[in-house]
């Protein structure tokens, strides 16, 4: 389950390194993924739709130690109204 999530924060983190890059801008442009507003895209989630097939989303187990590896209580694959879990806590 770590390794799942390490890979996608790589992959994800990346492409906005790669587009900050090549479109020398701060910000994904337009056009280049889905983006929360519609003034920017957003590189990282359309690396994960593309290689993945949705975009990865972890649930911790408290609250309170959010970015903790050790505090993933599962890691989830969502595609527009659907979702899957992917890896449990054991």
């Amino acid at each position: 389950m770590y390794k799942l999530v390490l890979t996608t924060i790589i992959l994800h983190e990346l492409s906005h390194a790669f587009t900050k890059f090549y479109f020398d801008d701060i910000v994904t442009p337009f056009g280049i993924g889905t983006g929360e507003d519609s003034k920017h895209g957003e590189s990282g989630w359309l690396v994960e739709e593309e290689i993945m097939g949705g975009r990865i989303a972890v649930e911790w187990i408290d609250k309170s130690n959010f970015g903790e590896m050790d505090a993933i209580d599962r890691v989830i694959l969502m595609n527009g109204s659907q979702s899957w879990v992917v890896g449990e806590h054991s």
